[in-house]
């Protein structure tokens, strides 16, 4: 290794600066005296990276409260790094606007007046524009990049990594990092960085199009129909939509959302929203004449929930679970491992993780909201102790007697509000869309409902529980496969990360102003000689389309990446997914594999490979948001600070007994590594140890 030192980050946004702050933030304390250079390789700027960049819609938002996004380390974190408090993406709005906090000259003039309006009437309890979060994105990385040491360099490259290498022996270096510089008709100019440690900090990933989609492509240009496979909102090409189309948008995500967007305000649409007036009047929409008409269908035929703004009425308890912990969980998937059994996450801990759900809406309902309920929640506390869980038949019993059926928790007509639903007429599936819709933004808007606020806090902690242990080998493989990134990230999804609730309106007002349609929960869609032919089994009705837009994302797959570095990663067998097999057939969960706790890249061969890490939702283990909500001691910054300390001992600028000393929150035993063969059978749900651990808990927990 030469004396000077070189770190390459793939990717310039979030997750990479983030893990460049670490970087700086542990070299300003142990290595200050120290010669570095960072290196971080982006097509798009450095720090909002593609999907945060300035130029797309004003009109795009993010899905999170002003107050609630954050980058920085707090009085919660805990990791061996230093802690290095910062400012919330509100704070800093309202730092720049009262002029106590100084940005760039660069950064200054790239300010719109947009943008500063923006800035000046933002409140915590606001969803700010992406242009916004763009800014604060590229003022966090200037910041870090000032505050390295003296000795320090950092380079940013506009241009992609198209291959890492390892390096020639005596070479001075350990990797060749080859990057096609630019963007455009540029990019194929080439040069190599020549690095000591590489860190994959590639954010929502591009997938080449799917055998499904190509299908359906081929289907259509047969026919002379347009057709757009998955991508991102921001990227979806619109232009050659005109008035005169009608474009059935399959999805009700935010995806869906931002395409509406794209679709009415972005072509001249005016819509106003006035907050102090009633729920579904809050906003109007007057149509430009530009927009298509759109449909709209999906399987569950309704969008996501609206996401909570109420605040907790009770017991606040945050993100802390009570029954589903860490430590509850590590013991349950541990004991089932010892007897050679696998865990199946939807048979096995689902019910479990439903409990703790319970758990928390029923608290708040019944500590902050007494006037709706007969009983208290002393007694139901006390229940639930000696009953050993919410779920068990006697709690059930006790709350069906004390609680009306509309406030009762059912979570399969949460998620499947239209399951048993069949409309006479559009008019009559039109009307029971804005009822419930309207019914959606009072349960998630207002105080009264605070009970939705807990249950979306209880599931975000869970998803923390389950995120310490995606790496357990006891899980089975069809949890690994599609349980994880298909029925509970679906979930959570749905519930806790839907859009703004002013979207929702948005829509209602787009159906009164006649530019979009409900169709409900519709069928497969069938390319003929006429357009787009599509089911609606909500109204046992036929509907034709001239345009099919998938309003939805590409399914992250490193095996069908169309990012150059991931696709050379798993062409050279450096990198790999986990293979496994349900039912009987080989699968895969399309993620990266990497090893728990360091994050080091694992190749085919199953080393860890001592110089590559990688980080980010393309990865198996560990896939928190890049930023996160203040005072939460957020996996992701843990997870920054735990690779960036690693790298710095990689290169010599750290020890490494004290760089590889894990976060408090974080361990691995070694009976999983010892047992990770051994090929554990299917798990019998509810074994004895379950059972009385859920009865212990509450008791020392509640």
């Amino acid at each position: 290794m030469s004396a000077h030192r070189t770190l390459v980050l793939i990717g310039g946004g979030p997750r990479a600066i983030g893990v460049l702050e670490r970087l700086v933030e542990n070299g300003r304390r142990d290595a200050a005296a120290s010669t570095l250079d960072v290196h971080l390789v982006d097509p798009y700027r450095i720090g909002p990276g593609r999907i945060w960049r300035r130029e797309q819609s004003a009109e795009l938002r993010l899905n999170s409260l002003a107050g609630e996004v954050s980058l920085f380390s707090d009085r919660s974190s805990t990791f061996a790094g230093p802690i290095a408090p910062g400012p919330s993406l509100y704070e800093w709005a309202h730092q720049v606007h009262a002029g106590t906090l100084r940005l760039s000259a660069a950064l200054t003039a790239d300010i719109d007046d947009g943008v500063r309006a923006e800035i000046a009437r933002i409140t915590p309890r606001s969803f700010p524009s992406r242009r916004l979060q763009s800014h604060y994105l590229r003022w966090f990385y200037e910041r870090a990049r000032d505050r390295a040491p003296s000795g320090w360099r950092v380079i940013e490259h506009r241009g992609t990594v198209v291959g890492v290498h390892d390096a020639d022996a005596g070479a001075g270096h350990e990797l060749d990092v080859t990057v096609a510089e630019g963007t455009g008709r540029d990019a194929d100019v080439r040069s190599v960085i020549a690095a000591d440690a590489v860190l994959y900090a590639i954010g929502h990933v591009d997938a080449q199009v799917a055998p499904r989609h190509r299908a359906i492509a081929q289907q259509a240009a047969a026919h002379g129909l347009r057709y757009q496979p998955p991508g991102y909102a921001s990227d979806v090409d619109l232009d050659g939509l005109t008035a005169h189309d009608t474009v059935l948008l399959r999805g009700a995500g935010l995806s869906f959302i931002d395409l509406v967007v794209r679709l009415t305000v972005d072509r001249g649409g005016h819509y106003a929203f006035d907050p102090d007036k009633p729920l579904g009047q809050r906003v109007t929409y007057v149509a430009s004449g530009r927009e298509p008409r759109i449909l709209t269908g999906s399987r569950r035929g309704v969008p996501y929930h609206a996401k909570t703004t109420s605040r907790v009425q009770g017991e606040d308890h945050g993100f802390a679970t009570t029954f589903f912990t860490t430590e509850w969980l590590r013991h349950h998937l541990d004991a089932h491992l010892e007897a050679w059994q696998r865990v199946d996450f939807v048979a096995d801990v689902w019910p479990w993780v439903q409990g703790e759900l319970g758990y928390a809406y029923y608290r708040e309902l019944f500590s902050g909201h007494p006037d709706r309920v007969r009983g208290s929640w002393a007694e139901l506390r006390q229940l639930v102790q000696a009953a050993g869980g919410v779920g068990t038949p006697v709690v059930d019993a006790w709350l069906r007697a004390r609680v009306d059926d509309d406030d009762r928790l059912d979570l399969a007509r949460l998620q499947h509000p239209l399951a048993e639903v069949r409309a006479e007429s559009p008019k009559a599936l039109g009307a029971r869309l804005r009822t419930y819709l309207l019914d959606d933004l009072r349960r998630h808007e207002t105080d009264e409902h605070s009970e939705q606020t807990a249950l979306v806090q209880a599931i975000i902690g869970c998803t923390f529980v389950l995120a310490e242990t995606l790496d357990h080998p006891a899980w089975s493989d069809a949890a690994q496969a599609a349980q994880f990134t298909g029925f509970w990230q679906n979930l959570f999804s749905f519930i806790a990360s839907g859009p703004p609730g002013e979207r929702l309106e948005l829509l209602l007002a787009l159906a009164d102003a006649g530019v979009l349609e409900f169709l409900g929960s519709i069928d497969d869609v069938q390319p003929t000689a006429g357009g787009y032919e599509v089911h609606s089994r909500t109204l046992d009705e036929r509907r034709t389309a001239d345009v099919l837009i998938e309003a939805y994302q590409p399914q992250c797959s490193v095996s069908a990446s169309a990012n150059p570095a991931l696709g050379d990663l798993h062409r050279t067998g450096l990198g790999h997914e986990r293979r496994l097999r349900v039912d009987g057939r080989a699968a895969t969960n399309g993620k990266l594999v990497v090893a728990p706790a360091s994050f080091r890249v694992v190749a085919a061969d199953g080393h860890a490979l001592p110089n590559r890490w990688a980080l980010g939702e393309f990865t198996d283990v560990g896939r928190p948001a890049a930023f996160a909500r203040p005072d939460t001691n957020a996996p992701s910054f843990r997870y920054n600070d735990r690779v960036a300390r690693a790298m710095l001992a990689s290169v010599g600028l750290l020890d490494a007994t004290m760089a590889s000393s894990c976060d408090s929150t974080h361990s691995t035993s070694i009976k999983e590594t010892t047992h990770h063969d051994r090929q554990p059978t299917a798990a019998t749900p509810g074994l004895s140890h379950d059972r009385a651990l859920r009865r212990e808990e509450p008791a020392r927990r509640a």
